[in-house]
């Protein structure tokens, strides 16, 4: 095993890409940073750090962690681009199979943490995410280390997901690979940009789950996963694409109670404003196949002529 700091820059791609998006995290970057350097294994890696034109001193320290340490990359905003465009740019500039997600503001805190997973997802070729349980720390509360165990999932978790995000983003690795096909706005007011880019991940693959506490995860008062309202709107704008997706990619059979998930999805996008004229009509037609008995009722039919 080595140490990740004492990797040098190659013209080789690295084999792990960890992506790191920072805007105004001067208090917490060089924690984030410690992280990574902290871990151990035997195969190339790079961190590839999205600076957002902060306001603090974040940019001094990305550049001077780069200067140290080869392996570090340090994406320059020349201006404000918001969470989703800094995240898809960032994402772009990963040139390994195997991209892993640390936040500015969180910290990896076992050193085999990536180690584990890359070993995970080489023997689960079915598999194209695995995901760690997390240690939750509220910033500023009078119990500064409050231990929480939310509920995990693991295989086929589309139907799941729909329901509710349970992956922590900082303690994700997934195949790049997943990344083609997915095509998500620029919206500097969406804060939950790793909930869409799960659902679309979750129509082409299975999940792992690893039981173990390797992530610090900060909710402060300045958490954007915090701005839920904001949210939500635009999720049901987005939710038209993730079922396109779904239809496309999904391979797996579907049981009764989750052909009636799709078909009230659907029947939600055709009701709300949220969807426009266009995509609707591209929605109908699912929603005649998904409706209850229907579907199954024609293919009887059509089958004895």
């Amino acid at each position: 095993m080595v140490n990740l700091c004492t990797i040098e820059r190659s013209e080789e791609l690295p084999l792990v890409s960890i992506c790191m998006i920072a805007y105004n995290k001067e208090e917490y970057i060089k924690d984030s940073i410690e992280g990574v350097l902290d871990q151990e294994y035997d195969f190339s890696c790079e961190l590839v750090i999205g600076e957002d034109f902060s306001e603090d001193g974040t940019r001094k320290i990305c550049m001077d962690y780069s200067k140290k340490y080869p392996f570090i990359r340090v994406i320059i905003n020349d201006r404000n681009l918001g969470l989703a465009a800094n995240y898809n740019r960032t994402l772009k500039h990963c040139r390994g199979k195997y991209i892993a997600i640390c936040d500015a503001d969180d910290q990896w805190i076992t050193s085999d943490k990536l180690s584990k997973q890359v070993d995970f997802l080489e023997r689960n070729i079915d598999h194209g995410v695995v995901y760690t349980d997390v240690k939750i720390k509220f910033e500023g509360h009078s119990d500064q280390n409050l231990w929480i165990k939310p509920v995990f999932h693991s295989g086929l978790v589309f139907f799941r997901l729909l329901k509710e995000n349970f992956v922590m983003n900082s303690s994700v690795l997934f195949r790049s690979s997943l990344l083609q096909g997915v095509n998500l706005e620029d919206d500097r007011d969406y804060f939950s940009y790793d909930y869409l880019m799960y659902l679309h991940f979750a129509t082409k693959c299975k999940f792992g789950y690893l039981p173990e506490q390797t992530t610090l995860y900060r909710r402060h008062q300045t958490n954007i996963s915090s701005k839920h309202h904001s949210n939500k709107r635009r999720y049901q704008r987005q939710i038209a694409n993730i079922v396109l997706l779904f239809e496309k990619n999904y391979v797996w059979p579907l049981s009764p109670e989750e052909k009636m998930k799709v078909f009230r999805t659907i029947l939600g996008i055709l009701i709300r404003g949220h969807t426009t004229f266009f995509k609707k009509v591209k929605i109908l037609p699912l929603g005649v196949k998904y409706f209850p008995g229907i579907y199954q009722m024609t293919q009887k039919l059509f089958s004895g002529l």
